[in-house]
């Protein structure tokens, strides 16, 4: 990781790149927006204008609700990470990320990529997507096996407790009953996060060229007008 202080000393802030990428949070962009050059507040009415020459090629905008307009860029991956409000336009981009985002607008650009994992209520529209990927978690496959590792890890569980009861304590059954609680709390947490983000509308697709087909992706994203290649 290389941090590169762009401020003076009193400040204290720094700007993060990991491997050449640019990491933005809520916070970092609150404070470095003014000194980058980029016009706005973050509202509604005023968002931040985020454009230029002086930006590497891989942004991560992570944690953020502030409004934000993307422009005008070339870059070889943007990756939104639980963030909303950002509106991403007239740039191309190969590889476009959306992790557990929603509310967000992507309009006229040129996109090779498209990924998103856990994110719904956004919009596509007048883009040239060349392909668009789901991730499996998203899958009613996922479903399933989710269920079942639910259940492998409450029998691994209830397995070591009852060594424990009968006071038959071997590492082996501590061990048991570690693997059972991770299993099936991690599992859970994946459910919930599901959960939650199947309560937002499908992401749409309006008027995206270079799509064949897009309807019902993985039954997460629904497709309002199908255009041809």
């Amino acid at each position: 990781m290389i941090k590169i202080n762009l401020f003076k000393k009193k400040d204290n802030t720094q700007v993060v790149f990991r491997n050449q990428k640019l990491v933005l949070n809520l916070e970092l962009l609150k404070t470095i927006s003014g000194k980058m050059g980029w016009q706005g507040k973050g509202t509604r009415e005023d968002p931040i204008v985020i454009t230029g020459n002086n930006i590497p090629l891989k942004l991560l905008f992570s944690k953020s609700d502030l409004f934000l307009n993307i422009k005008n860029l070339n870059l070889t991956s943007l990756t939104l990470y639980r963030c909303s409000n950002i509106t991403i336009e007239n740039c191309k981009i190969h590889n476009l990320v959306l992790n557990r985002s929603q509310h967000n607008t992507v309009r006229n650009n040129s996109i090779m990529i498209v990924e998103y994992l856990f994110s719904r209520a956004n919009k596509f529209k007048e883009n040239g997507i060349r392909r668009v990927k789901n991730s499996n978690y998203e899958t009613k496959h996922f479903d399933v096996f989710s269920y079942l590792s639910i259940i492998f890890g409450l029998l691994l569980v209830l397995s070591a407790l009852r060594d424990m009861i009968a006071q038959n304590v071997q590492w082996i059954s501590l061990f048991v009953l570690i693997m059972g609680i991770l299993i099936t709390f991690s599992i859970g947490h994946f459910l919930y996060v599901r959960f939650q983000i199947r309560k937002l509308l499908p992401n749409e697709f309006h008027n995206n060229s270079s799509i064949s087909r897009l309807k019902q992706i993985f039954n997460h994203g629904i497709l309002l007008e199908e255009m041809a290649n």
